[in-house]
């Protein structure tokens, strides 16, 4: 039911940097074409509780996401840091994906043969090319391109500037820097990272962090059996 703006409310999952960077989708979006009321977010972290984030009342932990029995949400919870929780999160929440709209902002350009999947997340001046494909909740940054036929898995993300080229594939959870680019047909493994500003011309391992030029792999993080699932990796890898 909407609410008696005519608007309908909507919920972000997540109290933190990302919030600010998000809100501004959401407000050129309605700037464009009314959609939502920005009514709450709620936030695991004790510090959280009883604050607000420009005007938006931070009413609860993640959990209490049933009092809002209405509403749209976006999860706003990610970073390269937290990369690999996100779809974990997800799963113990339980909400239904249908309730999760993509945002893609105004001034993005996704190609008519592009498919975005829910509660996916495209920025200001991201290009999408043709027969790429978002599926639900990865995230492209401002600025950043994903090639023709490039496929962020759930959960990927793609920093500032960054640069997939045609038939990338980059895996479940993985984070590409800013001011990256990987080359084409390239896959980049569940849960890896690659730092600002690395040009990645080889597979790369799930869980792998790579930086550098020419790339070096620093560590390797170990990935959650749930994003390994149907990854078949190809060899040699970094």
């Amino acid at each position: 039911m909407k609410r008696s703006s005519g608007l309908r409310p909507l919920v972000f999952l997540g109290a933190s940097t990302a919030f600010d960077e998000i809100i501004e989708v959401v407000r050129d979006m309605n700037a464009q074409t009314p959609r939502w009321e920005v009514v709450a977010a709620l936030d695991d972290a004790d510090q959280a509780q009883g604050t607000s984030m420009q005007g938006v009342p931070v009413l609860g932990r993640l959990d209490e996401w049933t009092h809002f029995p209405d509403a749209d949400f976006i999860f706003a919870i990610g970073s390269h840091r937290t990369r690999m929780l996100r779809l974990s999160i997800l799963d113990r929440l339980r909400i239904p994906e249908s309730r999760f709209p993509a945002l893609i902002h105004p001034r993005a350009k996704v190609y008519p043969t592009a498919t975005v999947g829910a509660g996916s997340i495209v920025h200001m001046n991201v290009a999408v090319l043709g027969g790429a494909v978002l599926e639900p909740f990865a995230i492209v940054a401002f600025n950043a391109i994903v090639g023709p036929k490039a496929a962020l898995r759930r959960g990927a993300m793609l920093a500032s500037a960054a640069i997939a080229l045609t038939g990338v594939e980059i895996g479940a959870c993985a984070f590409v820097g800013a001011a990256s680019c990987i080359a084409e047909g390239v896959r980049i493994g569940p849960g890896a990272m690659i730092g600002m500003g690395t040009h990645v011309y080889r597979d790369v391992h799930p869980g792998a962090f790579v930086l550098g030029q020419p790339p070096r792999v620093l560590r390797r993080d170990e990935v959650p059996p749930a994003l390994l699932s149907g990854w078949v990796e190809r060899t040699p890898s970094t």
